[in-house]
């Protein structure tokens, strides 16, 4: 994640590198990263998203709802209200395994659009530097 972050700064590789953090535990850090993400990208529905969720473990359902009306108003196609629902349903270890956005190769590269070949190529330099 760094190194995508060095080699090319976007909404993207900021979400990678603060979904790694968060994925590794590291929470301060990952939504402090995240949180800089949506400051430089406020438009990027799945940090968005992703801030949400981390209200609902919480349980801190105001804030959701204010990160709801953001998603609503750049025509979000989740399901904000189900999501909403599932966390209030949801055991302690439920909650847990629906606090985080899963991490997917498919997903980053699909949310780097444009991006994607740039990066494509800088990751094949990479691969052939390793």
């Amino acid at each position: 994640a760094e190194r995508a972050l060095a080699a090319q700064d976007g909404p993207a590789p900021r979400f990678l590198a603060a979904q790694a953090l968060l994925h590794q535990g590291k929470t301060k850090l990952g939504e402090a990263a995240l949180d800089d993400l949506l400051t430089l990208f406020p438009e990027c529905e799945l940090a968005l998203l992703q801030r949400a969720r981390l209200f609902l473990y919480r349980r801190w359902w105001k804030r959701a709802r204010e990160v709801f009306e953001r998603l609503r108003s750049l025509n979000s196609v989740h399901d904000l209200e189900a999501l909403e629902r599932g966390f209030r349903s949801a055991s302690e270890q439920e909650r847990e395994a629906l606090r985080l956005i899963p991490l997917t190769l498919e997903g980053i590269v699909e949310m780097m659009g444009q991006e994607s070949e740039d990066t494509g190529m800088y990751l094949r330099q990479v691969e052939a530097d390793i």
